[in-house]
C-alpha cells in the first residue's frame, strides 16, 4: 500500500509521515532527502565552496545545478534511499548527516527541476515503493509520483503558522529572525507552485488537512482515521 502526505514547509507533513508510517508498521520515505542528496553530490563532486549557514553560490556551481552532465547523472545513479532511518548514501557512504544543513535548502529546489534528475530521483522513490508498504512524503508524491497511491493526503497551514514552527525548530529557525523566515518561506512557496516541473499542487484525489489549529497528534489521527477506518 502506498500512503501520500505532500504539503509545503512547515505543514508538518515531515513528522506526520514518520509517526504515521511507525503506527501502521510501513516504511518512511522521504522524497526530499533525494533531491538534497542529489544537490549534495552534484555540489561536492566540482568542489564548490560551502561558506556559512546560507552561502551564495558561483554562477558556475547554479549552471551546474541547472544542468548536471552526464557524469553528474551518473554519480547520482550510485544514491541509495534506505527505508531503515531513513538514511542515503553515495556509493555505499552514509551521507544522511549532511542532508539537512541548512545551505543545502536552495541548491536542492534548483536541481529538483531539472528534468533529468527527477527522472532518476522519481524511478528510485518509485523502486522503494515496489518492496515496502510506504508512507511517502513530499511536495509531488500524489500528484507526480504515486498518482494512483491508494490514500494521497495535503497538509498545510497559513504561513505565519508555517513560519512560527519553523522558528521554533532547533535546526531549522536557528540564527534567524522571524520576519525573515517568513520572506524565504513566502518565496519558497512562490517557487515551488510556479516552477515548471512537478510544482506543489493538490492532487485530485488529495484529502486536504489544514491543521493550522491542530496538534500533530490531531493531524495524525485524521490520516490514520481515514486508512484505517474510512473515517473523514
Amino acid at each position: 500500500m502506498i500512503i501520500t502526505i505532500d504539503g509545503p514547509a512547515g505543514s508538518g507533513k515531515s513528522s506526520a509521515a514518520r509517526i504515521v508510517a511507525k503506527e501502521l508498521g510501513y516504511a518512511l520515505l522521504n522524497t526530499g532527502m533525494l533531491y538534497r542528496a542529489a544537490a549534495y553530490v552534484v555540489l561536492t563532486r566540482h568542489n564548490f565552496e560551502v561558506q556559512g549557514e546560507f552561502p551564495t553560490f558561483s554562477d558556475e556551481a547554479f549552471e551546474r545545478l541547472t544542468n548536471p552532465d552526464e557524469d553528474d547523472l551518473a554519480a547520482l545513479e550510485h544514491l541509495e534511499y534506505h527505508v531503515e532511518g531513513p538514511s542515503v548514501t553515495e556509493a555505499t557512504i552514509d551521507i544522511t548527516s549532511r542532508l539537512y544543513e541548512p545551505w543545502i535548502d536552495k541548491p536542492s529546489a534548483v536541481i529538483s527541476q531539472n528534468e533529468d534528475v527527477r527522472d532518476i530521483i522519481v524511478a528510485m522513490q518509485r523502486a522503494v515503493a515496489q518492496n515496502h508498504d510506504v508512507v511517502a512524503e513530499g511536495r509531488d508524491c500524489g500528484s507526480v509520483v504515486f498518482p494512483d497511491a491508494e490514500f494521497q493526503f495535503f497538509l498545510t497551514a497559513s504561513l505565519d503558522i508555517r513560519a512560527q514552527r519553523i522558528a521554533s525548530d532547533a535546526e531549522r529557525g536557528r540564527g534567524v529572525d522571524f520576519a525573515t523566515l517568513k520572506q524565504r518561506l513566502a518565496e519558497r512557496d512562490e517557487r515551488d507552485m510556479n516552477r515548471s516541473i512537478s510544482p506543489l499542487q493538490v492532487s485530485s484525489n488529495a484529502r486536504v488537512i489544514d491543521n493550522s489549529n491542530l496538534s500533530m497528534a490531531q493531524t495524525v489521527d485524521r490520516i490514520v482515521n481515514v486508512v484505517k477506518y474510512g473515517q473523514e
